[in-house]
């Protein structure tokens, strides 16, 4: 068992590296590849693992604002990743259209929730936090590239 992990983990570095090295040529398609093996290694090692498990994560917070908090790092994490994922590498003019759209509309709800909760209505801030969310996660979609969410 610790041979077999060894070895996924091998490949994972193998795969990642050569990842690294296609992206510093400039050939980010090549490289996205790589990733893309790497990514559905771990994905069938961890079902592996898992053997069939479906795992469930339950949220508890405190207060309003400790669950606001969490819906922030969310939204950041996913304007995060339009940023190394999304930004520049659009499909086409209509995918660039789309994700300009919604990364708009998602900016509009952040500087809203934003607002409440600076008034302490964190029950509403995390509403229009969640759907500020939902709008990066259409934005990364429309330019080609599938998240959960």
């Amino acid at each position: 068992e610790t041979d077999s992990k060894q070895k996924v983990n091998n490949q994972l570095d193998q795969l990642i590296a050569r990842a690294d090295e296609l992206l510093g040529k400039g050939d980010s398609t090549e490289a996205r590849r790589e990733i893309d093996k790497a990514y559905h290694l771990l994905k069938v090692s961890i079902e592996s693992i898992r053997s069939g498990q479906t795992l469930v994560r339950s949220l508890q917070f405190e207060t309003k604002e400790e669950e606001y908090d969490y819906e922030i790092d969310r939204n950041d994490t996913h304007n995060m990743l339009i940023r190394l994922l999304v930004e520049g590498k659009e499909k086409s003019d209509y995918s660039k259209t789309q994700v300009t759209k919604f990364v708009a509309e998602a900016k509009v709800l952040r500087q809203q929730a934003d607002a409440y909760a600076g008034d302490g209505a964190y029950e509403i801030a995390i509403d229009l936090l969640e759907q500020s969310t939902k709008q990066l996660v259409r934005a990364i979609r429309s330019a080609g590239i599938y998240i959960p969410g």
